[in-house]
């Protein structure tokens, strides 16, 4: 990737050479909602080897605050190449679903693997982009927010 800093291009080099058919991805994701793109507040890319389990895909709104989660399973190499190149660049496309971070400003990245030693280091990269106003979400009230465990409860009564 060029015109990224050198943190970029380790991560993008170490990640082309971990990622392989048949990973899967796991996006989550908080935004705020505007007409025709979600603003991205925070979001989460998981790259997996194995398929996942099971999937847990939902996709939730509060006011202009929406929220998800949205699996991937046994995708090709050049699809989460593809994908991953679109997260640096700021966007997140989930079906008709866009993300992106507020690109009037640069973007910043951190990394934690200074010698790309996997086995003390996961492969990871963080990216900031401007800070978003939150405006609008004071206007949620507190009971419309609401989370629900996808576990059952014990048959013994306990949670």
């Amino acid at each position: 990737m060029t015109g990224f800093p050198p943190t970029v291009q380790s991560f993008t080099e170490a990640a082309d050479s971990w990622l392989c058919d048949g990973c899967s991805l796991v996006v989550r994701y908080m935004a705020l909602a505007e007409s025709d793109i979600n603003r991205i507040i925070d979001a989460q890319l998981l790259f997996q080897p194995l398929p996942a389990s099971r999937s847990i895909d939902f996709h939730t709104r509060a006011g202009d605050l929406v929220a998800g989660q949205k699996s991937f399973s046994s995708l090709r190499k050049t699809e989460l190449k593809s994908r991953l190149a679109d997260a640096i660049g700021g966007r997140i496309t989930l079906g008709k679903q866009k993300l992106a971070l507020d690109d009037t400003g640069p973007s910043s990245f951190h990394s934690e693997m200074p010698v790309r030693d996997r086995w003390f280091f996961n492969l990871h990269l963080q990216m900031w982009g401007k800070a978003l106003p939150l405006k609008g979400l004071s206007s949620i009230p507190e009971s419309s927010i609401t989370f629900h465990s996808a576990c059952p409860r014990s048959p013994a009564g306990g949670h």
